[in-house]
């Protein structure tokens, strides 16, 4: 029977057997958002137990994916604490999504973790210190397999985009598999504007989800589909913080990269992501 331990209290479990293995342990989640993507939970079931934890409120468990250090974090936030669950992604051995929604992850026998805690102090930031202590009550132990419900809020793009993260990091946990609860990376999603009947065309996205790269930084933005070619290179610059005059795109997995340096080229790029119905695609800003 399924025990399901919500808002219970701490308890002392084995830590992970190798903690130099992981990110400097100074690192808290909040430093930088621009490090990381963020899901905010309602329930984590761990398998093989059927143990649950389930709370009634956002932003009181949350699942991370940090590119530069290619980790997930658990955390599960009580008042000024943040107890976190560290997990690199070498330890990873499934990855799924679940009817565009539950978060399927699958570990290796006795993965390697770290458990962390973020205290916070009078002026807002965090202290970080490790810890022995298994902040779910001991549901980590014997895992090898966790199943995470996003809250209601969640956007399903969010989702798509931590989705996009692991396959750029971890390409071997999305290989398409035959399995019809499986959704892999379509590169030209489409994003309905309303429903359309079959007679009429199909209504595309009026934004474009964009996944940047620079150097070792990776960082998703969302802009208008009428967005210039001057105002996206703002965008650009902006999130990743750097100053690029032109860029590279993928229009899919096995495609080969195309520049953009001016309006024409991003005019023509734009009447390729209209014909092949693409919403969301991965670009590369180059250094100059």
């Amino acid at each position: 029977m399924n025990n399901d331990r919500t808002d219970k209290k701490f308890s002392v479990v084995k830590s992970q057997k190798n903690p130099k293995a992981f990110s400097n342990h100074n690192n808290n989640n909040y430093g930088d958002q621009q490090l990381w993507i963020k899901i905010d939970l309602r329930e984590i079931r761990f398998h093989p137990s059927g143990d649950i934890i389930k709370k009634f409120q956002c932003r009181q468990v949350e699942l991370l994916f940090k590119y530069t250090s290619h980790e997930l974090a658990i955390n599960l936030i009580e008042d000024r604490e943040i107890n976190e669950i560290r997990i690199h992604l070498n330890q990873v051995i499934g990855f799924r999504i679940i009817q565009n929604k539950y978060i399927e992850i699958g570990f290796q026998k006795d993965f390697n973790r770290a458990y962390f805690i973020h205290l916070k102090n009078n002026q807002n930031s965090n202290a970080v210190r490790m810890t022995q202590k298994d902040p779910t009550n001991g549901c980590m132990k014997d895992v090898t397999k966790i199943t995470f419900t996003p809250c209601e809020k969640v956007h399903p793009m969010t989702i798509f985009m931590f989705e996009i993260g692991i396959k750029k990091w971890a390409p071997r946990l999305t290989e398409s598999k035959d399995n019809n609860d499986e959704i892999q990376i379509n590169e030209d999603l489409i994003i309905e504007d309303g429903p359309s009947s079959p007679s009429e065309p199909p209504s595309y996205t009026s934004e474009y989800f964009i996944t940047c790269n620079f150097l070792t930084f990776t960082r998703a933005i969302r802009v208008s589909a009428e967005i210039t070619f001057a105002d996206l290179l703002k965008e650009i610059n902006k999130r990743l913080e750097c100053e690029i005059h032109s860029f590279n795109y993928r229009e899919n997995n096995d495609g080969e990269m195309i520049t953009v340096e001016n309006d024409g080229d991003w005019n023509i790029a734009k009447m390729r992501f209209r014909k092949q119905k693409t919403s969301c695609f991965e670009v590369c800003a180059m250094k100059i």
